[in-house]
Order: structure tokens, then sequence, then C-alpha cells
């Protein structure tokens, strides 16, 4: 904690120092920054002493005339929403202010971009590196939607497809018995002994005693004494829970009850139970139709993945890139060596 705020600290210092020394004049923010040579007349007016407000900030990041006449076009705001899904594409064309914002910030990322031109940070070696990759992983992306495109049938999965799976997958399309359970849970304090076990076994009997002579709510008891937060919060109701994924323990007792009796006090290895039992919902099958949306988007993911690997083999066989075990070994150890170690 101490650390933490020691760490804000510095960080609210370091922004207090930039403004004060904006504000002074000691040192332009716009130099820090690197957008560009402040006029003579807002030098002027910026030097020690001078009190007189600023001039417009009109010429931040504009050496020359040539690189400062920058503008969108419609050609490029056109071939930016081509490449938007339609959902998000449609929004942005449906709301005018949204579409400002957008292209507002088009405009801001342009500046941005110049800046870093200006100051010829695309010059930088490492910079070109990465977006050299980054035009790769475009190239590579566009090969591989266009591929999908041509090549990946329009109708896939069609209805025999469709069957087919459901039929040699029925035994998964399975809602198990399921059972509407509450509980007000008591953990055991691992550090206390048997003594503290006992006490804690006695306070469950009290809690019991109390719901069934009408001197305790279940729901109330269940956001007093629970420890079992997520069900707690619900009163004790822990929803519909899988028979199957229940504990011998806490399964058997459970199920003996009758819907909507309480159970006596039941031990696990974490802690003590009283459960309340809800309806039993049985083991359902899950028919074709219901499940027929969910079935074709699962299979054509399926597919789009298989043909995305096929993709991938296919031209790693064509145009095979061979690097021996041994040439790999050699560049790791290498590498451990020639790179600069992070802090």
């Amino acid at each position: 904690m101490k650390s933490l705020r020691n760490t804000l600290i510095s960080i609210l210092a370091l922004a207090l120092i930039v403004v004060v020394l904006e504000l002074s004049g000691v040192v332009s923010l716009r130099d820090i920054l690197g957008l560009g040579e402040v006029s003579d007349a807002a030098a002027e007016q910026r030097a020690p002493g001078n009190t007189a407000p600023a001039a417009a900030d009109s010429n931040w990041g504009k050496p020359s005339k040539a690189q400062s006449d920058m503008e969108l076009h419609y050609q490029e705001i056109q071939q930016l929403l081509s490449n938007l899904d339609a959902g998000r594409k449609k929004a942005l064309l449906d709301d005018a202010d949204a579409f400002s914002k957008f292209i507002v910030n088009e405009g801001e990322n342009l500046s941005v971009l110049q800046a870093a031109r200006v100051n010829k940070v695309d010059q930088d070696k490492n910079t070109r590196f990465l977006m050299q990759r980054a035009a790769d992983n475009t190239l590579r992306a566009s090969y591989i939607n266009k591929l999908m495109a041509e090549k990946f049938p329009a109708d896939f999965p069609n209805d025999d497809q469709i069957k087919e799976f459901y039929e040699k997958n029925k035994d998964k399309f399975v809602l198990s018995e399921r059972v509407h359970v509450w509980q007000i849970f008591l953990q055991f304090d691992e550090k206390k002994n048997k003594t503290d076990a006992a006490a804690l076994e006695k306070k469950a009997a009290d809690i019991l005693a109390r719901i069934k002579q009408g001197k305790l709510d279940f729901t109330a008891a269940a956001l007093q004494y629970s420890d079992h937060y997520p069900s707690k919060e619900n009163g004790g109701d822990m929803g519909l829970v899988k028979v199957s994924e229940l504990k011998p323990e806490i399964s058997k007792p459970l199920l003996a009850l009758k819907e909507g009796e309480l159970s006596q006090p039941i031990r696990s290895e974490n802690g003590i139970h009283i459960l309340k039992r809800g309806a039993i919902i049985p083991r359902q099958e899950v028919g074709l139709e219901q499940v027929r949306p969910q079935l074709i988007e699962a299979l054509k993911n399926q597919a789009r993945n298989q043909f995305r690997t096929a993709i991938f083999q296919q031209a790693g066989k064509t145009y095979p890139v061979k690097v021996s075990d041994k040439k790999i070994e050699e560049w790791r150890l290498r590498l451990r060596t020639d790179l600069p170690q992070g802090k």
C-alpha cells in the first residue's frame, strides 16, 4: 500500500511539474512532445516574466506549409467503412453524433500520424520493422479471407449435414438431471481445532431449530449466517444444480428430501450445510430444432478452423521454410546474450 501511494504521489508530482514548467515558460510542452517550434510571437508571450496570454496554438506540429496541409477524403472514409462489420457500419451511419465523433477521431489519428512523420519516427529501424510486420499480417489475413470467400461452400452446412451431425452426437444434446437448491453454509476455519468444529455444528443446529420454529426465515438466515457469498446475496438460492456434480455426502441426503423440506446439518470437508430442496428437473433430450441455430454456427466455425489450418499446411508444402533443429537451438543460445535484458 505504501509503495502504491508513493507511486501515485510521484505521478502526480511529475504531472504538476510539467504543468508548472509549461505555464512558467521555462520549457515548452510543445518541445517535450516534439510538435514543432513555437512562433516568434508566441515565444515572446511565453517568455519568463511576460504575463500576457499565449497566442493561439495554430502552429503546433506545423514546421512547414507542405507538411501541415492535411485533410480527410471521402474515398478514404468510404474504404474504411467498407472494412467494418455490417453492424458497426450501420450504427455509425444511422447516428449523426456517432459518425461525427468517428470522423473527428480519424482526424486526430491523422494529426498524430503526421506528427510522427515530421519527427521522423517512421525512419526508426525498429518502427519500420514493426510497420512491415503489420503490413504482412494484413496481407496474410486478406489472403485467407479471400480464399474463404471464394472456396468455402455458401450452403454449408446443408440440412443433411446438420441432421447427420445431430444423430451422431445425440447423446451430447441432453440436459442433465438438475435440482433447485438453497443452502446456508458455515465454513470450517482450517486453523482451528475440532472443538471449534463442534461449536460450528451446534451453531448450525441452533439455526435450523429457529427456522423450523418459525423464529427465523431461511432467506434471512442465509443473509445473516451463510459463508457461501454467491448464494448468500440471493438468500441462499443456488439455482439449478446438476445432480451429477453434487458431492456424494450432499446428493444423497438432498435427494431424499421432499420438495421444500430442510435437511439436517450436513458435514462436508469444507464446512456444514443446511439445505432446502426445490423442484427436480429430470434429464431431457434436446430436439434438433431447438439447437439448429447453434449447430449451424458451431459447424461453420469448426469448418472454418479446419479450412484455415489446411491453408497453412498447403502453403507450407508449396513454399516451405525450413530451419533445422540445430539452427533453432543455435539462435536461441545466441539471442540469450545478444538481446538487451529487460528490466
